[in-house]
């Protein structure tokens, strides 16, 4: 018999193959499989704002939408938490299971002082491609921690560079 605490959240007791572990087991379960540093770095939760998302190639941050981060946590269970039951595979899959998943999951991942961070490194310039660092004079690929959500249209090509950069230098003189 499946019963639900003050959450929401279902629980069950069983003893055979098919039992149900809450979605905050679950997430847990997630966790312990995937570091927690991780998924740190590819999910923010603030609340009132949203979820935001870290692209794994560009480390772009974008706010996404809860079905994103429903899809891509059912994807994520599934794939990740070992020894599913034929009726935990089942629920992962059913919209309010996922629903009450992504809530237990935005709790593990909030962050008050995330917005604050966004786009707040001056010295980056953010380019498709990855960022001038104006501390370091140099080009370098973004990471997670710039906290960059905005890029501009341009892309960096170190061989354009070579090109002009005398014109530059003149223009500059």
């Amino acid at each position: 018999m499946l019963k639900r605490d003050n959450h929401g959240v279902l629980l069950a007791k069983s003893e055979d193959d098919d039992a149900i572990r809450s979605h905050k087991q679950l997430i847990k379960a997630l966790f312990e499989t995937l570091p927690h540093i991780h998924l740190k770095q590819l999910f923010r939760f603030v609340d009132g704002v949203g979820t935001f998302m870290c692209d794994e190639t560009t480390h772009v941050w974008n706010k996404v939408s809860n079905l994103k981060i429903q899809n891509t946590l059912s994807d994520l269970v599934q794939s990740n938490v070992s020894n599913l039951s034929p009726r935990e595979t089942k629920l992962v899959g059913q919209f309010n299971n996922l629903t009450h998943l992504r809530q237990c999951f935005q709790a593990f991942m909030e962050d008050p002082e995330f917005i604050k961070k966004l786009d707040t490194n001056a010295h980056l310039f953010a380019l498709q491609n990855g960022a001038l660092d104006s501390l370091t004079k140099e080009f370098r690929p973004l990471c997670w921690d710039d906290y960059v959500s905005m890029t501009c249209d341009w892309a960096y090509s170190s061989d354009e560079s070579r090109l002009h950069m005398p014109e530059v230098k003149r223009f500059f003189s």
